[in-house]
């Protein structure tokens, strides 16, 4: 080494080669005064160790406290720092006041280098360039995450206003020249085939997501109960509303006109229209006759609504209800059933029953085959002499406790305590269960109605019936089924009636062979679903000219020898 060139120092590394001079910087960070504290500053310079006072010294740069490319720290705030490095922020200067932020105030200005947008305090992000906590975008501006702008609302590459969901809504920003951010309106997408959305801000609840009425993503509605007429459904969904679809000749729909609603596209999910049922209404249940619909209310009142040719609105008129303007809502009247609380609803083809608070059962409408159970041939709910509290109850005879009431196109069963079962109106193919094809009701009930016979220790738990036939779900998940059997809807391997003969009941009517126990029932007109208990399989049986037994065909089932047991297939549901 010649004179000429400097000597080495504790921050910088001298050198001489072939007669040139050099230095190198000694690493940032190396102590190079054991008196001071000093540290090298990385350019071989001995300078004070930054912020070790806590304070932004003159001397100190723009990245001494904490870091190059942090925030600094001006106007000699202090950088208060965590022993876990968790929150750096810029204090008051010693000995100052006022602002607010870190441990004795001051802004919220991060001094210590980012990875992550959650090192930043709010309305800061994360720029992984410099990693350094930089203030949220502006509206309008363009972004590359929702970390980046206010809210963290970022649509399609800006800054918005709003909650702005892929799918449903847009920023103007993204669509024209203005560049505002305002969030406005795509054209929003409708059931049956609704797009999935963006659920970024949590809108949805952990369901299944779909575009609303105004435009955002939200939690699409599920069901809760149904009941189904002769061409209409309705549903009872989550939240409390009703929506129904079908046909609506008679307002069975309850929307104010006859129009159908679901036989085009467009007119499900968010332009199917909840029924208004009236100030503070809340449904309980609900159910679908031929060509009306009644729900059960919070409160044990019914309201109904359809057609009305023959009293099934148990209004004492035969005028329908829903199918003009203004005849829903608060205007539609509740049932004139009289002073009872109704815990349980089900409806016939053109007949209602309701079972009430004190187990008792109620039943009106279409009287001609004795499904009423009143001595009033034809109608009964059209005159006021037959509604309110004149509405006769059901002679079940003695002290009834009704448990379960179900009622098929033309006849009506009731479980009564004890196991017992009665059934009355049309018996056209033995659906009573009484060994004849007599209808009985006609005249009323007497003390001396028959009971149905379902066998020795036989213990029914529900009750359910279809156009001309009648199921009892009994003890250890088992299912005993009786009239109509044209489609093999009974479940026997045959197409022969039961109970329209006599010895056809009791121990000599088999329980149906569904390959697993039955937990569940739902019977149709002419076909028969349960839920088994080997997995909560669906299994069905009986007419299938429509494929609803969801075979893949239209083969009736149940009717033939070897198609019930294990021969009864699953249904398939796929996975998604």
């Amino acid at each position: 080494m010649t004179a000429d060139c400097p000597a080495s120092t504790d921050c910088a590394t001298a050198a001489c080669t072939d007669g040139t001079c050099s230095t190198s910087a000694v690493a940032k960070g190396t102590t190079c005064d054991d008196d001071g504290g000093e540290v090298c500053d990385g350019k071989g310079a001995c300078t004070k160790e930054h912020c070790t006072d806590g304070t932004r010294d003159a001397d100190e740069s723009d990245i001494d406290c904490g870091g190059a490319a942090c925030s600094p720290c001006e106007n000699e705030r202090s950088c208060n720092g965590d022993d876990d490095g968790a929150s750096y922020l810029c204090g008051e200067p010693s000995g100052g006041s006022g602002g607010s932020g870190g441990s004795g105030g001051g802004t919220s200005t991060i001094c210590k280098p980012c990875a992550l947008s959650g090192d930043c305090v709010e309305a800061r992000w994360c720029d992984a360039t410099s990693k350094s906590c930089v203030p949220d975008r502006m509206v309008g501006e363009a972004c590359g995450s929702p970390s980046e702008c206010p809210g963290d609302y970022c649509t399609n590459g800006v800054c918005c206003d709003g909650a702005c969901n892929l799918g449903c809504s847009t920023c103007a920003a993204a669509k024209g020249a203005s560049k505002d951010g305002t969030c406005t309106f795509a054209v929003v997408k409708n059931a049956p085939d609704p797009d999935t959305c963006d659920d970024t801000h949590g809108n949805c609840g952990g369901g299944s997501c779909a575009c609303n009425a105004m435009g955002l993503c939200a939690e699409t509605l599920s069901a809760a109960q149904i009941g189904s007429g002769d061409a209409h459904t309705c549903a009872i969904l989550t939240g409390g509303k009703v929506k129904c679809w079908g046909l609506n000749n008679h307002g069975q729909l309850g929307q104010g006109d006859a129009q159908d609603r679901g036989d085009d596209p467009g007119e499900m999910g968010n332009s199917l229209t909840s029924i208004n049922l009236g100030t503070g209404a809340v449904p309980e249940a609900i159910a679908a006759g031929a060509n009306h619909t009644c729900v059960l209310l919070a409160g044990g009142k019914v309201k109904c609504w359809g057609f009305n040719n023959v009293g099934q609105l148990a209004l004492a008129d035969k005028t329908n209800r829903g199918d003009n303007p203004d005849e829903m809502g608060d205007a539609l009247p509740f049932a004139r059933l009289g002073a009872v609380t109704v815990t349980q609803l089900v409806l016939g083809d053109s007949h209602g029953c309701v079972r009430t608070s004190d187990g008792r059962l109620k039943c009106w409408g279409n009287n001609d085959q004795g499904q009423v159970g009143q001595n009033a041939f034809g109608n009964y709910g059209v005159i006021t002499s037959h509604l309110d509290d004149n509405m006769e109850f059901v002679n079940l005879g003695g002290s009834p406790n009704v448990l379960d009431v179900a009622t098929g196109r033309k006849h009506t069963c009731v479980l009564l305590a004890g196991g017992k079962v009665k059934c009355w109106g049309l018996n056209s193919d033995g659906q009573l269960g009484l060994g004849d094809t007599m209808n009985r009701g006609s005249g009323g009930l007497d003390l001396n109605h028959p009971l149905v016979d379902l066998g020795t220790n036989a213990q029914p738990s529900n009750l359910h019936a279809g156009l001309a036939s009648t199921c009892a779900q009994l003890s250890g998940d088992t299912l005993k089924c009786w009239g109509g059997n044209a489609s093999g809807q009974l479940g026997l391997g045959d197409t022969m009636n039961r109970g329209d003969q006599p010895g056809q009941l009791g121990n000599a009517l088999p329980t149906i062979d569904a390959g697993a126990g039955i937990a569940t029932v739902s019977q149709g007109d002419t076909h028969v679903c349960v839920i088994t208990t080997d997995g909560l399989r669906v299994r069905c049986w009986g007419a299938n000219a429509s494929g609803q037994l969801g075979q893949g065909d239209t083969m009736n089932r149940g009717g033939m020898p070897g198609q019930m047991g294990s021969k009864l297939t699953a249904l398939a549901f796929g996975t998604d």
